[in-house]
Parts: C-alpha cells; sequence; structure tokens
C-alpha cells in the first residue's frame, strides 16, 4: 500500500516581501490588536526582550520568528 501524500503540503510556495509584511501585519493585529509596523518597530525597541520567552507571549515569539524570514 503506498501511503498518500498531501501534495500541497509538500510544495514549497513562494511569497513576496510584500506579501510577507501584510502577513505579518495581519497576524500582529489579530493576535496583538497591533499593526505590522507598529510590532516591528517595538520589536527593534527591544520592548518585548523580557517577555519573548515567555509561555503568556507565544504570539509575540511567533511574530518575532516570522519577522526574522522576512528580514533574512
Amino acid at each position: 500500500m503506498v501511503a498518500e501524500t498531501d501534495t500541497l503540503a509538500n510544495q514549497i510556495i513562494w511569497t513576496t516581501r510584500q506579501e510577507e509584511l501584510q502577513e505579518i501585519d495581519r497576524l500582529a493585529r489579530s493576535r496583538l490588536d497591533l499593526t505590522g509596523e507598529e510590532f516591528l518597530r517595538d520589536l527593534d525597541a527591544g520592548r518585548w526582550d523580557d517577555v519573548i520567552d515567555d509561555p503568556g507571549y507565544e504570539d509575540v515569539l511567533y511574530l518575532a520568528l516570522l519577522a526574522d524570514v522576512v528580514r533574512s
């Protein structure tokens, strides 16, 4: 028996920097009630440094990791 694979899950989906920034904006608005621009500015200013590893702030960590991808 051959196992079925989810073809979409096994594909690379390329995104533009603009699409990635739009996704950060969407997620920041829904999870933190901030715009993506506000989140990135606060991240750069160190606002999240003290809580980024706190399990209660998992949304901040998720967005920070996504920001690293966008900026690379």
